[in-house]
């Protein structure tokens, strides 16, 4: 059997390494923001409608939690705020995305107060979309 020798430049392998981690960082940080204005475009989607205000209010927030209302929005709009909010995300400094509705009876719509959406709205989107996120190509 024959031994072969490998040479290697440590300063390289440094150096690549952390490109790939970079990479990485910026691949996982942009599926985040990705993923939060699609499952808030799913949510809008999925929301029971009765004036449109619950359905507008899917709010996304990175870091803390934020206690606001949105006025009444199309999808469009609703979709492109949230991928504004999500826009900062940085996952070396930011460890929480938020995506809340505050309207004041948002926890009935989700514990089945709503006969158009008797399983809830978030617990069922969440579901779904991870699931979509975990497995796509």
């Amino acid at each position: 059997m024959t031994s072969k020798n490998i040479n290697v430049d440590f300063d390289d392998l440094s150096k690549e390494l952390q490109i790939l981690a970079k990479t990485a960082k910026t691949s996982f940080d942009n599926s985040i923001k990705a993923f939060s204005a699609e499952l808030v475009s799913k949510l809008f989607d999925n929301s029971p409608v009765d004036t449109g205000l619950y359905r507008s209010n899917h709010t996304v927030s990175i870091g803390s939690l934020v206690d606001q209302e949105q006025p009444i929005n199309d999808k469009s709009t609703v979709v492109y705020n949230a991928r504004m909010d999500a826009k900062s995300y940085d996952s070396s400094r930011d460890s929480v995305v938020y995506i809340q509705n505050n309207v004041d009876y948002a926890e009935k719509l989700e514990f089945g107060h709503s006969q158009q959406t008797p399983a809830g709205i978030y617990g069922q989107t969440l579901s779904a979309s991870t699931f979509k996120f975990l497995f796509k190509d």
